[in-house]
């Protein structure tokens, strides 16, 4: 992850790196527990040693699926930010996006977002 002068507290302005321009620290965002949730996210065995694969698919989503040690995770990232029906490789059935911790429904093979990213597990 790479932030700069605090993005992690949602900062919009970009301070100057040569004249003293302070960062605002007080916005009133904290984005640090969701980084911190990702970095878990990302440091799964699986997501460095398993055979993985990437979609484009129709609406600008990304579809990413890493298969290996009897596991598969699966991600829908819809890059345009709109929602999507996205057929996934997964079994019917309610899982938990590693991301948010919300129950995700996958239905008929699809699942339905709204436009945030998902990550999901099948054991």
């Amino acid at each position: 992850v790479l932030l700069y002068a605090g993005q992690e507290r949602g900062v919009a302005h970009r301070p100057d790196l040569f004249d003293r321009d302070p960062v605002q620290w007080e916005t009133g965002k904290d984005f640090t527990p969701f980084l911190r949730r990702l970095k878990q996210i990302k440091e799964d065995p699986l997501l460095s040693d398993s055979r993985c694969t990437v979609q484009a698919l129709p609406g600008q989503v990304l579809l990413t699926t890493h298969e290996g040690q009897g596991r598969k995770i699966v991600g829908v990232f819809c890059v345009g930010g709109m929602g999507a029906e996205v057929p996934v490789p997964l079994s019917d059935g309610s899982y938990e996006n590693l991301i948010t911790g919300e129950s995700v429904q996958v239905t008929g093979g699809c699942l339905r977002t709204p436009g945030q990213p998902v990550i999901l597990e099948q054991k």
